[in-house]
């Protein structure tokens, strides 16, 4: 069966796209321990651009997923898999900017992140139907171009009727500017708006971040540390809780970072590379098709 689509595509400094489709195919009956592309996309990038393609597809059957990997190719920045039902866009590659994430998001990777296998009792479930976007920002800092294939393949679990369905959420701060030749640490709030049960996280920080700290802001105002560790730019994993983390309606995951700036410049929140960010990738459950980013 058809749930995935493989797009040749090349992208300019002004994000135009263009080229033709071929299938990549799900089987009916998948193999066990087999993995399988989800979605993703052939690109090409000029010498020293970068830009942003979205791949929509549409499932024509349900999937259950226990276990899901990058493809990488060098260049690319991150991947970020969604739920877009209500979004116009037909199927297929179109240009696209960094907010293009989905009414719900599902997966995402950046540099250097590996498979993540979920816990026993955990899946994320997919249904016939789902539209998926997937967005993928590539940047190309040489001096020739560059090519490849980036997207999310994965193992598809039996059904299981007492599993936690999951969904993932981008939790962090927008709101900062990095000195020039400077440090700085900032942090964002994110307020659950109900009770949720957090099973993971990866952190997502461009080229001058340093490290990041999560904590839980309890409704009694005390802090629990969730995490807390270095951060370099090309090893962005996934880390899983030894024990789940229930946050109550109203309390707030707090992301803090720090970066370094030894440019001439101040450097602000933004999309491109040479912009930077700090988000959290929370796993969480049960699903509630949750906007994909949570900022103070």
């Amino acid at each position: 069966m058809n749930i995935a689509r493989t797009i040749a595509a090349a992208i300019s400094l002004v994000g135009a796209a263009c080229g033709s489709h071929s299938e990549d195919t799900f089987d009916a009956a998948p193999r066990d321990e087999s993995w399988e592309v989800l979605v993703d996309a052939t690109w090409e990038l000029e010498a020293g651009t970068e830009g942003y393609l979205c791949d929509y597809v549409t499932l024509d059957r349900d999937v259950r997923i226990s276990a899901l990997r990058p493809v990488s190719a060098e260049g690319t920045h991150h991947v970020v898999v969604g739920i877009a039902d209500s979004y116009a866009a037909e199927d297929g590659v179109v240009p696209c900017d960094a907010t293009e994430l989905g009414d719900s998001m599902v997966f995402a990777a950046g540099i250097g992140t590996e498979g993540l296998e979920l816990p026993a009792g955990t899946a994320f479930e997919l249904t016939k139907g789902t539209r998926l976007v997937m967005n993928l920002h590539v940047f190309n800092p040489g001096s020739e171009v560059l090519a490849g294939t980036s997207g999310v393949e994965i193992l598809e679990a039996a059904p299981d009727g007492d599993e936690h369905l999951l969904e993932s959420i981008f939790a962090g701060p927008i709101d900062f500017s990095i000195p020039a030749g400077g440090e700085l640490t900032h942090g964002g709030d994110c307020t659950f708006k109900r009770e949720r049960t957090v099973i993971g996280l990866a952190p997502h920080m461009h080229a001058l971040g340093t490290h990041m700290r999560v904590h839980v802001v309890r409704a009694d105002g005390t802090e629990q540390l969730v995490h807390d560790a270095p951060y370099t730019l090309d090893d962005q994993q996934y880390s899983l809780f030894e024990d789940p983390l229930t946050v109550a309606a109203g309390e707030r995951v707090r992301v803090t970072c720090s970066w370094e700036n030894p440019t001439d410049d101040a450097i602000r929140f933004g999309p491109d590379a040479t912009d930077e960010m700090c988000f959290a990738a929370l796993l969480r459950y049960p699903a509630t098709d949750a906007d994909p980013l949570c900022i103070q």
